[in-house]
């Protein structure tokens, strides 16, 4: 028995690798730089975690995008026995130290870390200090501008490298192209690395696209065949509250989890959904990174994805224990039309983007030739009137004004306060404050802030004090007791929010951004997007479509909607006369898509064409979507 394999059985309780972990551990081991592409459920976090119990490894950092991510795993390796620690924006300066401290002169062997951490000054006064034998790098895609979720800050992590340039590092993720491995090695600055690489073939788990204008049947349809064990995704935070509360009245126990949900809500939602207390989960993608729950029989989305990476991504959630599961997408014609245009929203002008920059400068009364550096403090609501963008537009601006290196954001602005309120209108009105400053902070609320009863909403304190004429500071302290008395649940940000220019201001004509990566991004995002739209449309078989795309041979898998003949207008004789019967017994007008619910999904195109021929042939009548029912009661 090797050392590997009785480590894993030692710490983790299994008794066998999944391919190609061992092999991934043994290069590790042997001082390799290690590129790893698993798919979702794949063990990539075993492959660093795992060498770090065996030989000369023993303190290993670990740098992951998502705090819940982080906290999910230094837990996981907590039960098995294992030191690990996590900093991040959550702790106070003297926690970070402490637990720095702990990593650097303990007997810890897990230091896991953002990518921001690794920019700050503090930080990499300390890195020189650690003694390190791994370094890992989670979720490795964010380094590339060609990879789906492309983040600034991952451009900085060569610099532990640059501290300990003996030290072998593996980079993980479950989805890359060819040119996205390329970047990741070499922004990395990593050294001739071995690449390990998995199909992304799933033989048990089914793909289902249903084309429908009422989701909600649907929903209620499949939960009835699959149980409730499993993730209904959506792209809007508002739609996992109204889901759940939907499904509520139902009778259907759900949790709902989106990034604006306080820590602690989120924490428990999932516990209870891991635990299997309540097994379904309406969730943002905010939901699943690092998640370790076998037994999910289905994932839903009820979106269209951004790209196959991320759809796969979230899909792969079900059936990690081997056993048969179910990824099925609900879409209408609407959502493809609705994904195209928030495309062309997140790329908004080059006239666009330079103004909002002139505005920025002219903001803070930024000279020409100066500005290198500076912080300021940004709140954008303001910035928003002032300068006359949309919340919306302004947020896809910002982000690529920092992408090409012009400003910097805080992690204020982008994880901001937010709050929702929670009382009823008639408690409202009866709020036991007798200060009148109470009922002004939540008339303000209710003006300025549109939705924030039903989930909730990034609001700007600075912003509402100033309309009361009270400081900021007052405005938390009212918030915090409206939320200790359950008025309102107000969940302030972590950090403070700033902006930073990175450069020195141009004058006017010489501002640009890098047009051709801007275009080549632009370029990426939609291509990904049709081919998105291509697997949701195209009548081929769905998994050979996601091999097809992720650089595979292409094999039909004969069991998704597809394989299973949904494309097919033709219905058999048999089926033909069961279509008939069905007909007889109905005694009122009973629309289309409720009848052929009540057929396998795979056959309702067909019935649908069969009663169309039906029509025609004048043996059933049709008022506008609806059935008639017979007059003679036979056919």
């Amino acid at each position: 028995m090797s050392i590997a394999l009785e480590a894993l059985k030692k710490y983790w309780g299994y008794q066998e690798f999944r391919h190609p972990q061992e092999e991934i551990i043994h290069a590790v081991v042997d001082t390799k730089d290690v590129i790893a592409l698993l798919p979702t459920g794949g063990g990539k976090s075993l492959c660093f975690q795992l060498p770090t119990m065996i030989g000369r490894y023993q303190k290993a950092i670990v740098v992951s995008p998502l705090i819940s991510l982080m906290e999910d795993q230094v837990e996981n390796l907590k039960k098995h026995h294992i030191k690990a620690i996590a900093i991040h924006s959550g702790l106070t300066s003297n926690q970070i130290d402490y637990q720095i401290d702990n990593f650097i002169y303990g007997d810890f062997n897990f230091l896991y870390i953002s990518p921001e951490r690794i920019l700050s000054n503090d930080f990499q006064a300390r890195l020189g200090k650690m003694k390190l034998d791994l370094i890992a790098v989670d979720e490795a895609h964010c380094i590339s501008q060609w990879g789906f979720d492309f983040r600034p800050s991952y451009l900085s992590i060569h610099t532990i490298r640059e501290f300990h340039p003996n030290v072998p590092m593996i980079a993980l993720t479950a989805t890359a192209s060819e040119r996205v491995i390329n970047d990741i090695s070499q922004y990395l600055n990593m050294k001739d690395p071995e690449i390990f690489k998995k199909s992304f073939f799933r033989d048990n788990l089914q793909f289902f696209v249903i084309n429908t204008d009422n989701k909600q049947h649907e929903i209620l349809y499949l939960l009835s065949k699959l149980g409730t064990n499993g993730i209904i995704y959506t792209r809007n935070r508002r739609n996992t509250v109204q889901i759940k509360e939907w499904l509520a009245k139902h009778g259907i126990k759900s949790i709902s989890y989106h990034a604006g949900m306080k820590t602690s809500e989120r924490n428990l939602a999932q516990k209870n959904w891991k635990d299997g207390k309540i097994p379904l989960a309406i969730a943002t993608n905010a939901f699943g990174m690092g998640i370790d729950k076998d037994d999910v029989r289905f994932v839903f989305h009820i979106d269209v994805a951004s790209s196959p990476e991320e759809y796969y991504q979230e899909a792969g959630r079900a059936g990690r224990d081997g056993k048969k599961a179910f990824a099925i997408t609900l879409i209408s014609d609407v959502d493809i039309e609705n994904s195209k245009s928030q495309l062309e929203k997140q790329f908004p002008s080059y006239e666009a983007i330079k103004k909002a920059y002139i505005s920025l400068c002219h903001f803070y009364k930024i000279a020409i030739g100066s500005g290198f550096l500076e912080s300021f403090t940004f709140h954008i609501d303001e910035f928003s009137d002032y300068s006359k963008l949309d919340y919306s537009s302004l947020n896809f601006i910002l982000k690529i004004l920092e992408k090409d290196g012009w400003i910097s954001l805080s992690e204020g602005i982008r994880m901001p306060s937010t709050v929702q309120i929670i009382a009823s209108k008639e408690e409202i009105y009866n709020i036991p404050h007798e200060e009148a400053i109470y009922d002004e902070l939540l008339k303000s609320l209710l003006r300025n802030y549109e939705g924030i009863w039903s989930f909730p909403t990034k609001i700007d304190e600075e912003r509402i004090g100033k309309i009361l004429g009270i400081s900021k500071e007052k405005t938390e302290d009212l918030l915090l007791i409206l939320t200790r008395d359950g008025i309102v649940n107000y969940i302030p940000s972590l950090s403070d929010n700033t902006i930073t220019f990175i450069r020195e201001r141009p004058i006017n004509e010489n501002f640009s951004i890098e047009k051709h990566r801007y275009e080549a991004s632009k370029s990426m995002a939609r291509n990904r997007l049709n081919a998105m739209i291509d697997y949701l449309q195209k009548e081929e078989c769905r998994q050979s479509m996601i091999l097809q795309y992720f650089g595979e041979k292409p094999i039909k898998c004969g069991m998704c909607d597809i394989c299973l003949g949904s494309h097919k207008v033709i219905l058999s004789k048999e089926d033909q006369t069961i279509v008939k019967k069905q007909l007889n017994t109905l005694r009122s007008e009973t629309k289309i898509d409720v009848f052929t619910r009540n057929w396998p999904y795979n056959k309702r195109k067909a019935v649908t064409h069969f009663l169309k021929t039906l029509v025609d042939n004048e043996e059933i009548a049709i008022s506008g979507n609806a059935i008639l029912p017979s007059k003679n009661g036979s056919l």
